[in-house]
């Protein structure tokens, strides 16, 4: 990475509900490796 190159990474929270719908539809996709669980999102 170059000297001038700045990078910035901010989250914002998920609330409850969505983290929820979101791990139920990503357990639907039959993915591999290790999901995160919903309290993480």
């Amino acid at each position: 990475m170059q000297d001038d190159v700045l990078r910035l990474f901010f989250a914002l929270g998920c609330p409850p509900e969505l983290a929820e719908a979101i791990a139920t539809w990503r357990s639907s996709l039959h993915l591999h490796g290790h999901p995160v669980f919903p309290v993480r999102l």
